[in-house]
């Protein structure tokens, strides 16, 4: 009888460990911020017997030019300009920062952001962030909207992304994407798809 894999999950921080714990047939190991940190809690979850390793934490941006949900692919690799387009208007390209000590502070997020070289501010950002606060504005309006979350809508070079739960009546997707596309500058309007469940019910 095949038994269920042990999952080892390395959180760099006791904030993002305890997010993670409760999972199922898990083991969560607090690293510490950094590569070699990573890579001796990885080596203890492997000679503990675990079947497969996944690097668990939380990111934010340094600048208001990224709008919330999107996605930054770092370095300058042929593979990576393909994973942006593959992604589908939800990433760019740009510099992911490390820094060795939690920023508590927005004054040490902005040191942050002004010492880290080639920070992702994408050209059309600003009109993109313009275009998605007129939609959420619109959005707000209406008793149908209440479960398209913020995170639900990304804009990217004027494609307005809506991404919706495999439950969500066509009804409500067809007035969410008229409403996307009565906002000045809206190009286009794409949908995208969540299954529903996310996980399998134990």
């Amino acid at each position: 009888m095949i038994g269920i894999p042990v999952i080892g999950i390395v959180a760099a921080l006791p904030a993002e460990a305890r997010s993670a714990a409760g999972a199922g047939g898990c083991r969560v190991v607090v690293s510490g911020v950094g590569a070699a940190a990573a890579r001796r809690a990885c080596a203890t979850l492997i000679a503990g017997g675990v079947d497969a390793l996944v690097s668990w934490g939380t990111a934010a941006g340094l600048t208001d030019a990224l709008a919330a949900g999107r996605v930054v692919i770092a370095g300058d690799d042929v593979w990576a300009d393909q994973l942006v387009a593959r992604l589908g208007g939800i990433a760019v390209r740009g510099t992911i920062a490390n820094p060795t000590a939690v920023l508590e502070r927005p004054a040490d997020k902005r040191a942050l952001a002004a010492a880290t070289t080639n920070a992702p501010l994408p050209a059309a950002d600003a009109d993109d962030r313009a275009i998605r606060a007129r939609l959420l504005a619109e959005l707000e309006k209406q008793p149908w909207a209440t479960k398209l979350w913020a995170q639900d809508v990304i804009v990217n070079n004027g494609v307005v992304h809506l991404w919706f739960g495999s439950d969500e009546p066509e009804e409500r997707r067809q007035a969410a994407r008229v409403a996307a596309e009565n906002v000045p500058g809206v190009r286009s309007v794409e949908e995208h798809e969540v299954p529903i469940p996310l996980m399998p019910a134990f």
